[in-house]
């Protein structure tokens, strides 16, 4: 079968350090995987089962299965993209896990991603944009929801937002706001800086010691 086939390493112990993955939507798009842990190759006897987790760009998410091929004892997984997988142009993230007697253990997310000619990949400047756009509005929307504030003793262990999906002062860690309220006119200072009741600033040098702010002596080129 002609194909465009990548094989990756992935190890269960660490980050997989490749660029993102590119097929264009409509090929016959394969992901061979080879898999370690910690180093140690795992061998056909340590899983039974592969499980791929493909999410979209919009975050939509389907659950399929790797085919397990063993070669001299040793396993790879092998998962075809179907047309399925592909609907939406831009950067999948890809979750593999492999089971074993009901136990279950997850590799590090991968990236890949979809365009839909070449004309447009040839010009796609502004589309990895609007990927990276994407990416990050999912990264903030994750973030929004998984903001664990239970030292401020919240039910549910989450920070209410207000309706510009900003935190609510009231849910917002005494340690950031004592940062934020701390007093310039103070001999501690803050942020580095320090302003006597005469209206004399001061600034902190590398050695703690603090400094007179003065004029320059000569011109500062910007």
């Amino acid at each position: 079968m002609f194909k465009n086939e990548y094989i990756l390493d992935l190890d269960l112990k660490f980050v997989t350090s490749t660029a993102t993955i590119q097929f264009r939507r409509g090929d016959t798009a394969v992901l061979k995987f080879r898999l370690y842990d910690n180093g140690i190759v795992l061998g056909a006897n340590q899983y039974d089962k592969a499980e791929i987790t493909v999410s979209s760009p919009s975050g939509a998410e389907i659950v399929d299965t790797g085919k397990i091929e063993v070669n001299d004892g040793f396993n790879s997984v092998i998962f075809q993209f179907a047309p399925l997988h592909m609907i939406e142009v831009g950067i999948y993230t890809l979750y593999l896990t492999v089971i074993k007697d009901g136990d279950r253990v997850s590799a590090f997310p991968i990236k890949v991603r979809f365009y839909d000619n070449i004309t447009q990949e040839d010009l796609s400047l502004l589309d990895i944009i609007q990927d990276l756009q994407k990416e990050v509005e999912r990264i903030q929307a994750q973030l929004a929801n998984g903001i664990n504030m239970s030292e401020l003793g919240e039910a549910n262990g989450v920070a209410q937002l207000d309706n510009q999906q900003k935190i609510k002062e009231e849910n917002i860690p005494d340690i950031i706001n004592n940062h934020l309220t701390q007093p310039m006119r103070s001999d501690d200072g803050a942020h580095g800086f320090y302003i006597t009741e005469d209206g004399i600033a001061f600034y902190r040098d590398s050695t703690g010691a603090f400094l007179e702010c003065n004029f320059a002596d000569e011109p500062v080129e910007l």
